[in-house]
């Protein structure tokens, strides 16, 4: 029996979806048959009273809505008053420093240049860091997110 209804691969034969579709079919039938034998209009609801239409009504909505009675005054939302003139922001003067004794100063030897030109070396490039390995993954179950 078994090998009507599944295939190897363990999804239903096209014959048992057909034997399955048609007993559905069939089921419906018989329920559509068997309800308009018994009259058909028995199962039907009667009159509705005008008491439970209107019960079933939403409420009327208020004609005035709540008032208001007393509300704080928002500041940061009053209007600011503007002044007349436009003020722009002008830096003040930083006092000059006190005039001091000027300093002795005494000359300095300088090098003389020599004909030859001094050799510079080059610093050595910097090391390059190398990233961290990656961490080892754990004994056990791994996760495959390649879909």
């Amino acid at each position: 029996m078994g090998r009507w209804l599944l295939r190897f691969d363990g999804t239903f034969s096209t014959g048992s979806r057909f034997a399955v579709a048609a007993l559905v079919i069939a089921g419906f039938g018989f329920g559509f048959v068997a309800r308009s034998v018994a009259g058909g209009s028995s199962g039907a609801a009667g009159p509705v009273a005008q008491g439970r239409i209107e019960a079933d009504l939403p409420a009327r909505a208020a004609e005035r809505g709540p008032a208001l009675r007393a509300a704080a005054a928002l500041p940061g939302l009053a209007p600011r008053p503007r002044r007349a003139t436009r003020h722009r922001h002008r830096p003040q003067a930083r006092p000059e420093p006190a005039v001091t004794a000027e300093p002795v100063s005494t000359p300095l030897a300088t090098p003389t240049p020599s004909a030859t030109p001094a050799t510079t070396v080059a610093p050595p490039p910097a090391a390059r860091r190398t990233p961290p390995a990656p961490r080892p993954t754990p004994s056990g179950t791994t996760f495959d997110s390649s879909g």
